[in-house]
């Protein structure tokens, strides 16, 4: 059986954990066996970085791939989307032989590898909203339907829809979908009100949480803070372009300046050991994170700044998780370094840029333990970990049996989509 995974970005270490945690769920339900190919974005660069997997282009990507000027790129963009949309109409009307006159030949051989598929999966993860653009995705799918693929949704976060277009898309899209498998009630809901069935959804935990270990979740509820050596702290920061409250260069300063603050409050007053560590660095195609823990050890005192850790190279998401065990606590403001933090059995404070983190939190039952980026200030996050550290141990069980059930929920994820999609192996688009 071949199974297509499309749309994701590896360079993300949060989509490596996502990317992984899907291949064992996926593999639990359909077998073994399966054959697995990976549409992704810098294919290149991810095979670099995880050369056990096959990476492609997205198709998706290729075919909306236009120049940066805005009137010259939206008519380049539009030309080739329907170029590509012409193609996958003439392989599915036993007219193979256009799409070799259409497309580029390594292309053209992504396209049928799409049009032999069993099942085409777009990845778990948080990219179908509008304030990332969805073009790519909604092209990627458009192929995929034109094929007459089964397409399924992994488990995501999406949402909410206002503008007319938008809605229009994922509406006609997801409602041809045989599986669609999301996080959140909020992301159902976020469906419903633009009129995607119900019947095709189900909710599941992130993939990256069917990599946990239950022996160490279980050990994680009986570890206590130390007591003869300095606590350690792990910090991820980012940079974020979408606050809602202020403009983006005054709310990365006020973030900057408050974790600089409640760095030096860790390091001289709780003498805690303090190292910026994060899922996206060290890959010059992709953010790097260590680039702004730079810009916040800059503005500590020299004595302070020289105590601290910040560690620039590239650290897989399987690395981190030996690595994450050596920390006490993590104060994450990605949401998979706090994923990867918990299935490590180390606790983690979230700091949230989305609703997905909230509502993860919520699932755990630790609602009262985020704290939302457009509130973030020095005051709230010292008061907000100092009450974490003092209360831990009296919800530390409570958290990782929490984290155990997202780990259950995350390898029946695959079932589910099993048994939505109904995939036959062999089926061919004509």
């Amino acid at each position: 059986m071949r199974i297509l995974i499309t749309n994701i970005v590896v360079l993300n270490g949060g989509d490596g954990a996502i990317l992984f945690g899907m291949l064992k769920a996926l593999r639990r339900a359909f077998g073994e066996n399966c054959e697995f190919v990976v549409f992704a974005s810098e294919p290149a660069t991810a095979a670099r970085m995880y050369p056990e997997i096959q990476f492609r282009q997205t198709i998706g990507l290729a075919a909306t791939h236009a120049p940066a000027k805005r009137y010259i790129g939206r008519i380049v963009r539009t030309g080739r989307s329907v170029l590509y949309l012409a193609a996958a109409w003439f392989r599915a009307n036993r007219l193979g032989f256009m799409v070799r006159l259409l497309l580029p030949k390594e292309t053209a051989r992504d396209m049928e590898t799409y049009a032999r598929a069993d099942l085409v999966v777009s990845s778990g993860g948080t990219y179908l909203n509008e304030d990332w653009g969805m073009v790519s995705q909604i092209c990627d799918y458009r192929i995929t339907l034109l094929l007459r693929r089964p397409l399924a949704f992994f488990t995501q976060t999406l949402g909410p829809f206002t503008h007319p277009e938008s809605q229009a898309n994922i509406r006609t899209i997801f409602n041809q979908a045989c599986c669609i498998l999301l996080r959140d009630e909020r992301s159902r809901e976020n469906l419903r009100e633009i009129g995607v069935e119900d019947a095709k959804i189900c909710l599941a935990a992130d993939a990256a949480f069917a990599l946990a270990d239950p022996q160490v979740l279980e050990q994680a509820k009986h570890r206590t803070f130390p007591t003869n050596r300095p606590l350690r702290v792990a910090i991820s920061v980012r940079r974020w372009p979408h606050f809602k409250r202020t403009s983006t260069v005054e709310g990365m300063d006020r973030y900057i300046r408050t974790m600089a603050t409640v760095t030096d409050w860790l390091v001289n007053t709780l003498r805690a050991e303090v190292t910026f560590l994060s899922t996206c660095q060290g890959i010059p195609e992709y953010e790097d994170d260590s680039e702004i823990a730079c810009r916040v050890v800059e503005r500590l005192a020299k004595d302070t700044a020289a105590r601290v850790r910040v560690v620039r190279d590239f650290v897989r998401f399987d690395s981190l998780l030996k690595r994450l065990p050596e920390f006490d606590l993590v104060l994450a403001t990605r949401m998979h370094m706090a994923i990867l933090s918990l299935i490590a059995g180390t606790p983690a404070i979230p700091f949230a840029l989305e609703f997905k983190t909230k509502e993860l939190f919520a699932k755990l039952g630790l609602a009262e333990w985020v704290i939302d980026v457009e509130e973030f200030d020095v005051e709230p996050v010292k008061k907000l970990v100092g009450r974490f550290i003092e209360a831990m141990p009296s919800f530390r069980n409570k958290l990782f049996a929490g984290v155990e059930r997202e780990r259950a929920s995350a390898m029946a994820a695959g079932v589910c989509l099993k048994g939505l999609s109904h995939p036959t192996p062999g089926l061919k688009a004509r």
